[in-house]
């Protein structure tokens, strides 16, 4: 079974890091604050593991993948493939959500819904006794979003 508190400093075992970055995002004044810590905790938890340069395609095929069950595949990809873009936007172009045509009251409610419904994905899938880890989970979400990632 995963288990939580594998270490002191990583009580939450491979997705310490993306729930920290989720609950830092409560505690953001500005709402381009909180869609960067909402797009580091997906990428602590859908990348773990990766190395490639290209990150939206596969944070939003696997992230697609993980909610098949809950969300509509194709309008997940496409959400969060918007969330890292405006992501990128902020930190690379000092881009504000107005400046991007977002509003900045419920895109980050979106953003925060779709990264807490992955979260939950993961603790649920990593809890229930599988022995998966995070990088095992992520390589099966790879290949099963893999014809997802072409028709798109």
């Amino acid at each position: 079974m995963y288990s939580f508190g594998d270490t002191p400093s990583k009580p939450y075992g491979d997705l310490t890091v993306a729930l920290r970055r989720f609950n830092q995002a409560y505690s953001r004044d500005l709402p381009e604050d909180q869609i960067i810590d909402l797009t580091i905790s997906l990428e602590s938890s859908v990348l773990a593991g990766d190395r490639g340069r290209n990150k939206a395609e596969p944070l939003a095929a696997r992230g697609a993948a993980l909610l098949a069950g809950l969300r509509d595949s194709s309008q997940t990809n496409i959400f969060l493939k918007e969330m890292y873009n405006a992501r990128n936007d902020i930190v690379h172009g000092g881009k504000l959500l107005l400046e991007l045509g977002k509003d900045p009251t419920w895109f980050p409610r979106q953003c925060e819904q779709i990264v807490r419904d992955i979260l939950r994905e993961y603790v649920l899938r990593l809890t229930s006794g599988s022995r998966l880890s995070l990088q095992v989970l992520n390589e099966t979400l790879r290949r099963s979003s893999e014809p997802t990632r072409r028709n798109h």
